[in-house]
């Protein structure tokens, strides 16, 4: 009899339940009292084994009406596994989530993790990590990234900032922090992370946040940049520009160009849809050498593409130092609207 009336008081407590922390997974008892939870926040602290790939899903699929999941590992090599004996790959749907917060550290296991969630009214995924060098970084799976195609990094000696925006769903954002050593390729990461989006981006801005320098200035870099570029067929607008200016972002700017001006794979430079060409806060005429200004590399890009279907309709260099009124002649034949100031 008491047993009953404690099930019926539970039973009306369960349906006003709308948030729930937790250390670590542990299942609630009884565990349908998650049924109505709207914000779940799990802290992951170091424990003797791994965080279950299985019981993490299993929880989530209690999980009815949560709205908002926040995922966060404390232990900097936490990482999430299957089980040892692992059953058919688990797809947990969670209709009503709108926003995903997962700080992981090392743990890029969590980026695949992801395959196993259907989640189709995402509308904020937010993510915190390290880049680990011994490891390659998986993709964000493609139907987390479908709907954008904006794209900002912002590049620092040891970590980049990323953020997916939608032209015509404002409510839509992804942002990415991913740390990484001083010494590490950053546009790898960009790469692996950031694949999925590729073929649907329409405007690419990168922004380079160092008051020093670009960290990675070699030919491998600049082909890396190469294989960036091949991988976005429609993009229509690109920004390449520093927070402030100093002689790394004219560093980046020509690695970046040089990878427009070329294209090892096909017989036509990368980005073939390219229409819009912004730079910004770069010194286009440092150095002693002409061989050494960034002026360099733009002419060599927009001659490059001079062509009826690549030529450059619009660019904008507006906001960059060491101008002259020679350098903007030599230009002028290349694009069809050149904006500037002396």
């Amino acid at each position: 009899m008491e047993r009953n009336i404690r099930r019926r008081v539970f039973d009306q407590v369960y349906p006003k339940l709308e948030y729930v922390q937790m250390t670590n997974v542990c299942l609630p008892c009884p565990p349908g009292m998650l049924n109505y939870v709207k914000r779940l926040t799990i802290d992951v602290v170091p424990r003797l084994r791994p965080l279950i790939s299985e019981e993490l899903l299993s929880m989530l699929a209690l999980c009815d009406h949560l709205e908002e999941f926040s995922l966060r590992f404390t232990d900097e090599w936490a990482r999430v596994e299957n089980s040892s004996a692992p059953i058919s790959p688990q797809i947990v749907f969670l209709r009503h989530l709108r926003h995903l917060d997962i700080t992981a550290l090392y743990s890029v296991s969590l980026i695949e993790w992801l395959d196993h969630l259907s989640l189709p009214g995402l509308t904020i995924f937010d993510y915190h990590g390290l880049c680990d060098p011994s490891s390659q970084i998986p993709s964000i799976p493609s139907s987390l990234v479908s709907k954008y195609d904006e794209f900002l990094v912002t590049l620092s000696e040891k970590y980049f900032q990323s953020q997916l925006a939608s032209r015509t769903m404002a409510e839509l954002s992804v942002n990415v922090h991913l740390g990484f050593h001083a010494d590490y390729p950053c546009h790898d990461a960009i790469y692996f992370v950031f694949r999925g989006v590729f073929s649907h981006l329409t405007s690419f801005t990168v922004v380079l946040d160092t008051p020093t320098h670009y960290p990675v200035d070699t030919q491998g870099a600049r082909l890396n940049w190469v294989e960036v570029f091949s991988e976005l067929p429609v993009l229509h607008e690109l920004t390449i520009g520093g927070r402030e200016f100093n002689p790394g972002c004219a560093v980046l700017a020509r690695t970046v160009l040089f990878a427009l001006s070329k294209n090892d794979f096909t017989s036509t430079p990368a980005c073939p849809d390219l229409r819009e060409l912004t730079v910004v806060k770069i010194p286009l005429s440092l150095g002693p050498r002409r061989t050494d200004w960034v002026f360099t590399s733009l002419l060599t890009c927009v001659a490059n593409r001079n062509s009826r279907d690549t030529r450059i309709a619009k660019l904008d260099i507006s906001h960059c130092l060491r101008m002259s009124a020679k350098l903007i002649t030599e230009l002028m034949g290349f694009v069809d609207d050149l904006i500037w100031t002396l």
